[in-house]
């Protein structure tokens, strides 16, 4: 969850970067920064370091994803693919740590 709203901030960035200013340029970060606050903490059962490299490791791959033409059906392919490996990879760790 946390690595899809890190691919999320970081996916628009391109096409606001060319003509807008730096608060609008990074309002998709820090929104989706403040969500990671909101629901990537809680008790003190919480694993804030997991959510936070998730939401990083998000980051990186949507940084990547900006140079890839958007619009085109490669673009919305490989899209499609590191969401759902993205959704995947999570469930299968969250599935073997949880039998373990």
């Amino acid at each position: 969850m946390f690595a899809q709203l890190g691919l999320i901030a970081a996916y628009p960035w391109p096409e606001l970067a060319r003509r807008a200013r730096l608060g609008r340029r990074a309002a998709s970060f820090v929104a989706a920064l403040v969500l990671l606050a909101l629901l990537g903490t809680g008790d003190a059962r919480t694993d804030v370091a997991a959510h936070a490299l998730g939401f990083s490791c998000g980051w990186i791959v949507g940084l990547a994803l900006r140079r890839v033409r958007r619009g085109t059906p490669g673009a919305d392919r490989i899209a499609g693919i590191v969401a759902a490996v993205t959704l995947c990879g999570a469930w299968t760790a969250a599935v073997l740590t949880r039998i373990h």
